[in-house]
């Protein structure tokens, strides 16, 4: 089992060739121009608990206990916004949520678990974990969230092919056997989805809020 991290800050920006890359640590500002890999994750792997990583994992998602789940987010000055989480037979619960300069972190995770036949953070609170910055999870939970920190890199630092994509999420999860697989389909779906999402957070007044089901 692992420690998931999330909403870690992830320093990557858009090279001239058009990968997303770590900042170089020369200090002048500047990019490495060729970098040893695409791009590395600064946050850094979760470490393992005596556990190995699995070589296969099944793609589909086991059946939930929880019937449902409503995700609202509402919009507030200042440096956070919020998040209540309300499941059918569990209390509500808050999340704050820290202004990104995007849409907020949990968004994100809507638009690629509503997507992917993958477990990730939205996933294990449908089914009952309480609402905390850090949930256990395994290794599926875990890639999850570094294709979360792809997409969420990529909407700061601009477009890539969804190819090159694919390449930075892969080698954000290790040299292990990828366990949650994503096609060049599911990332476009995913994207379409952000870009919605994106549209309606800009248009939403401040106290205002953007309720998904999930």
């Amino acid at each position: 089992m692992f420690q998931i991290r999330r909403g870690a800050a992830c320093d990557w920006a858009e090279s001239t060739n058009g990968l997303l890359h770590r900042p170089s640590k020369r200090g002048d500002g500047r990019f490495a121009e060729k970098p040893e890999r695409p791009l590395l994750v600064e946050s850094g792997r979760p470490a393992q608990d005596g556990a190995s990583r699995s070589a296969a994992v099944p793609f589909a998602t086991p059946p939930l206990t929880s019937a449902g789940m409503q995700l609202t987010f509402t919009k507030r000055s200042g440096k956070f916004d919020e998040l209540l989480v309300q499941r059918d037979g569990l209390p509500a619960e808050t999340v704050t949520c820290p202004k990104q300069g995007i849409i907020p972190h949990d968004m994100i995770h809507y638009a690629i678990e509503s997507t992917v036949e993958h477990r990730g953070f939205l996933s294990l609170l449908r089914e009952g974990r309480p609402v905390a910055f850090t949930t256990t999870g395994g290794d599926v939970e875990v890639a999850i969230e570094r294709l979360v920190e792809t997409f969420q890199a990529e909407m700061w630092g601009g477009r890539v092919p969804a190819s090159d994509l694919l390449a930075v999420y892969e080698h954000a999860c290790g040299d292990s056997p990828l366990v949650a697989p994503v096609s060049a389909a599911d990332v476009e779906q995913i994207r379409a989805k952000l870009d919605g999402l994106t549209e309606q957070w800009a248009a939403l007044p401040i106290g205002k809020s953007l309720s998904l089901s999930f």
